[in-house]
């Protein structure tokens, strides 16, 4: 009979596993991240993993991101777009579809929603295929005040995940927007010239004007070279701007300042720039209400350079980075996209939110040393000393989960006390029962702290009461 052969237990590239240690950790930040969230008046929302793919990409021909088509029935590949699915890649057109679906809802509607996102991009430190994210968003009011609190929320919310070494950076699409008119090109160019903003704190100023300024790629195939003759690489091409006009982008770019000082240089550079001028207002209505909140200042400041990649944005944009990690990216980002509901239907509904990328802050957590992991949750193991006397062993067991201590009884294969404690040792488990024949015939039970390395002995009926003083 042949056997069926081995499958090498490896996951795919971009896709990871947590082990229970880390799990422990994880469920932790989860629960610190809820909780903050519903003291700010979010409330829970879940949505499915899978969409319609033309709920995702909008029927958009142009649509850029890298989606994982679920699109395949047995043997057969759907081609009808409006039947072809695909998993989500975030979980705020998801919200906008679940909006458009449920025209009833009170508005504002103030959710938030946690679950595991999939896009098919290239895996890289901080980025994977799989990731989760947990997002808090208010749907139904056009004012800056609600976006004003979505960045403190997001203040609020990395100060109770163990770190004060974070900035929290906005901008607003809508000076971004007044660009193609202060700068004088194109506004067909103007979702490249974002791209290409966006990265700006990866790759600096002078590569950014570069980018912007190099020829564009050629109409015909055969023109691979620049005005020098020079051959140009497929890379190497550029959005053609003129110089000048890159100039005056890099003017944009260089403005510098406190916030207060920033708001004053852009309104003299975008004056009479109409959609400029309406975002300078919303960005003065948002650091007003901070301050209001008195939310620490240390932790937010208005910054030209934050464009985010996606185009649904419309107005506001922040993203969160850590201070000691800033190449890992932004951990908490998000903005304002009061049109996207409209892809589903007539209407205003706008919208503003912001999105934890829990993968990627915890592994910076975790690089920076934030994490103190523990093995197990459980807090007291009941040994098993010989096997006739498992229904004491058992009552034990019930007895303290009843009263609220997360108690394993020993199932292993090896019956030796060594092994036993070796166990509760390895896995940091602080308390320890022991009930052998000695101690039950004078009705005692031994309860051993592992951390201090103590142990004492006392009668059975007071075995609750010595764990619980021990775990204090």
């Amino acid at each position: 009979m042949n056997s069926i052969p081995k499958v090498k237990p490896t996951l795919p590239g971009g896709f990871r596993d947590y082990e229970p240690r880390e799990m422990i950790l994880r469920n932790e930040m989860l629960a610190t991240i809820r909780r903050v969230f519903e003291r700010f008046g979010f409330d829970p929302l879940e949505t499915p993993g899978v969409e319609r793919r033309a709920v995702l990409t909008g029927k958009d021909p142009s649509f850029r991101m890298n989606i994982f088509d679920t699109s395949i029935r047995g043997s057969k590949i759907i081609n009808d777009e409006d039947l072809r699915m695909a998993l989500r890649f975030d979980l705020t057109v998801p919200l906008a579809r679940f909006v458009a679906a449920n025209p009833d809802l009170s508005k504002p509607f103030k959710r938030y929603q946690l679950g595991n996102v999939w896009r098919g991009e290239k895996p890289q430190a901080g980025r994977f295929r799989e990731f989760m994210q947990f997002d808090a968003d208010t749907v139904g009011t056009a004012t800056p005040l609600a976006d004003a609190e979505i960045v403190a929320l997001m203040v609020e919310t990395m100060q109770a995940l163990v770190t004060d070494r974070f900035t929290v950076r906005f901008n607003n699409r809508k000076l971004l927007n007044g660009l193609p008119e202060y700068a004088d090109y194109d506004q067909s160019l103007q979702a490249e010239v974002l791209r290409v903003i966006d990265k700006l704190p990866k790759i600096g100023r002078d590569a950014v004007l570069r980018e912007l300024n190099k020829p564009s790629a050629p109409d015909s195939p055969e023109s691979t070279s620049n005005a020098e003759g020079e051959d140009l690489t497929e890379a190497e091409w550029g959005l053609g701007l003129a110089t000048t006009v890159a100039e005056k982008v890099g003017a944009f770019l260089d403005l510098e300042g406190t916030t207060d000082e920033l708001l004053t240089r852009c309104t003299d550079l975008f004056r009479g720039v109409a959609i400029a001028e309406e975002g300078l207002d919303e960005l003065r209505q948002i650091v007003s209400a901070l301050r209001a909140m008195q939310v620490p200042e240390q932790f937010w400041r208005f910054d030209l350079s934050i464009a985010r990649g996606l185009a649904y944005y419309t107005g506001p944009v922040f993203e969160t980075t850590l201070d000691d990690l800033p190449q890992i990216g932004s951990v908490f980002s998000g903005g304002r996209y009061d049109d996207l509901v409209a892809r589903f239907m007539d209407g205003s509904f706008p919208a503003t939110g912001a999105s934890i990328g829990i993968d990627r802050l915890f592994a910076a957590l975790k690089e920076l040393g934030k994490l103190q992991f523990t093995s197990t949750l459980t807090q007291a193991l009941v040994t098993v000393m010989d096997a006739e006397s498992m229904t004491d062993y058992l009552a034990m067991t019930g007895e303290l989960r009843r009263a609220g201590v997360r108690t394993s009884i020993w199932l292993g294969q090896e019956p030796t006390f060594k092994a036993q404690l070796a166990y509760a040792t390895k896995m940091e488990i602080p308390v320890v029962i022991i009930a052998g024949s000695n101690e039950r015939a004078k009705g005692e039970v031994t309860v051993k702290d592992m951390r201090r390395r103590t142990q004492t002995t006392v009668p059975r009926k007071l075995l609750v009461g010595a764990v619980v003083e021990i775990l204090k």
